[in-house]
């Protein structure tokens, strides 16, 4: 069997990789571990223009949506799906203070480009917020549950889909291309989009990762309906089916896929200050993100074989982050362009040594 690019792993990174190869016209096969559960699939899939304890905007944010927009539209409208909910989301203040800088910021002009309105406090019964909040837009949620299973259908029905775990120190690289004899298979490249595996990545060890486990809760909420993302102390996702998703927590030391009553109970109590109604546990999962030291994407060819390619690191913004990500690897593979140095592999490669 031959094709032109392999993708190892289909997360975010990969499953988005792989469409952006795809359209390109060249031929792919997605490998992934059968089974396994990524922080992917149990991701939030947020994309939120103001974050932070400093409601900060980045200069980049609205041209990595316009990138991010496009492509969701368009694999949406290739498989007859929607995954990609944009809509406002709306954070709540905690504070006079936190009031007074979003104000400051609003006076500075900082969030230009938004849509971004100030939200009355509410006490209604339902939601305890006294000191208002605001409004912003464009902000999305992308249903990687969806988004995933229609990549994952897709390219099962043409051949191009393979379970397997594969060992990578198995991989031949040379002049023609990959060989890779566990599955006899032929290509012009192989591209790891492993999430936190790739701490073990024998091609790529001075990528420093730190990942980090995250746990989310799926809940319902008693006589509360709304279909914006809240950002109380935690954020509140509303589901198709009515429920909400709730997460934001971070662990460096335990990392396993395995939910703790410890984050379940915090995650609760973090809420309990923001809603008078009942709230159910209805699901609770637990996944690894595939976060690396500077907090931003890897992107690149392997050092002194650029046969072997990696893109990862997305961390919590997966969503916004990997049709940027795809198309700069794109770009490098097909006519040499130059990946931004503080995405670049080669940060890495230059800490590291070869």
């Amino acid at each position: 069997m031959s094709c032109d690019y392999l993708v190892i792993g289909q997360g975010i990174a990969g499953s988005t990789l792989a469409w952006t190869l795809a359209d390109a016209g060249y031929c792919v096969v997605i490998v992934d571990v059968a089974q396994q559960t990524n922080a992917s699939s149990v991701a939030a899939g947020l994309v939120t223009p103001i974050t932070g304890k400093r409601f900060t905007h980045a200069r980049s944010w609205m041209a990595e949506w316009e990138v991010a927009s496009r492509f969701y539209s368009r694999i949406e409208a290739r498989l007859g799906t929607r995954f990609l909910h944009v809509q406002p989301s709306v954070r709540w203040f905690a504070s006079e203070d936190e009031k007074e800088l979003w104000q400051q910021r609003m006076r500075n002009g900082d969030y230009a480009g938004l849509d971004v309105r100030y939200v009355p406090g509410r006490d209604d019964g339902t939601i305890f917020a006294p000191y208002g909040g605001f409004e912003m837009f464009p902000s999305a949620r992308l249903d990687t549950v969806t988004y995933l299973a229609a990549t994952r259908e897709y390219f099962c029905e043409r051949g191009a889909y393979v379970q397997h775990e594969l060992d990578l120190s198995g991989l031949v690289p040379s002049l023609e291309g990959v060989r890779v004899p566990a599955l006899d298979i032929i290509c012009q490249g192989v591209v790891f989009c492993q999430g936190h595996l790739g701490r073990s990545n024998p091609w790529f060890p001075h990528v420093d990762f730190r990942p980090a486990k995250g746990e989310i809760l799926t809940l319902s909420i008693g006589g509360y309906e709304e279909l914006r993302t809240q950002h109380f102390d935690v954020w509140l996702a509303p589901q198709k089916s009515g429920t909400f998703r709730t997460g934001s927590n971070y662990e460096w030391d335990q990392l396993d896929e395995l939910p703790t009553e410890r984050v379940r109970n915090a995650l609760l109590q973090r809420l309990s200050g923001s809603f008078r109604v009942p709230v159910e546990v209805l699901n609770h999962q637990a996944g690894i993100r595939p976060a690396v030291s500077d907090s931003r994407p890897v992107v690149g060819f392997h050092a002194t074989h650029p046969q072997l390619m990696i893109l990862n690191g997305l961390g919590a913004k997966g969503t916004l982050w990997a049709p940027l990500a795809s198309s700069l690897l794109l770009g490098l593979i097909a006519d040499g362009e130059h990946i931004p140095a503080e995405w670049s592999v080669n940060r890495f490669e230059c800490r590291g040594g070869s």
